[in-house]
């Protein structure tokens, strides 16, 4: 089942509410959170306790233009060429 609840002003509250609800009542439920404008909107989204987002490229290439961001994608390959060679998934 899926609920959609569009929100105008700051959601972050009501993800916070929905999280602990779902977690206080040991459900399956999941949060999926979208229309995000900015990686700082994603990010508050999920520390509020969404557990999955939708996000357009232009969010995703703004997040991985991030130099830490780009560090981080450079050392995970790094270490998957290590371990694994040239296996794809």
């Amino acid at each position: 089942m899926s609920l959609f609840i569009g929100v105008v002003g700051i959601p972050y509250e009501l993800i916070n509410n929905l999280a602990h609800n779902i977690q206080s009542t040991d459900s399956e439920t999941r949060i999926l959170a979208a229309s995000f404008k900015n990686i700082d909107q994603v990010l508050k989204a999920v520390r509020s306790g969404a557990t999955h987002v939708t996000v357009g490229t232009d969010v995703i290439n703004l997040f991985l233009a991030d130099a830490n961001i780009s560090k981080a994608v450079d050392n995970f390959a790094s270490d998957w060429y290590q371990i694994h060679g040239n296996y794809e998934v």
